[in-house]
């Protein structure tokens, strides 16, 4: 089990996601590289975001996701994305 006292971080967790972010002495933010996180129900995040003061960038569409760019508190860039729809496909038509 990783010990989350062991140096300067902030964590969060929620139900069985947890999140830790460390941050080293000579830390530079990442500004182009970044993580991904696929969300359920992405205009309530970023609701919530929003209220908390955070501010959301757009970027070019992803065929079948909806998603937004935010900064963590260290300055790192933080992709939310949430997929549009699930494709359909019709079980009557299948074998031709």
């Amino acid at each position: 089990m990783f010990n989350w006292r062991c140096r300067p971080a902030a964590k969060s967790a929620r139900g069985d996601l947890k999140i830790h972010l460390g941050v080293d002495a000579d830390f530079r933010p990442a500004r182009k590289a970044h993580v991904a996180l696929l969300v359920n129900d992405l205009p309530e995040l970023q609701a919530k975001l929003e209220a908390s003061g955070y501010t959301l960038k757009d970027d070019e569409p992803l065929e079948g996701h909806r998603r937004v760019y935010v900064d963590d508190p260290f300055g790192n860039r933080v992709e939310l994305m949430e997929i549009d729809s699930l494709p359909v496909i019709n079980i009557h038509n299948a074998g031709g």
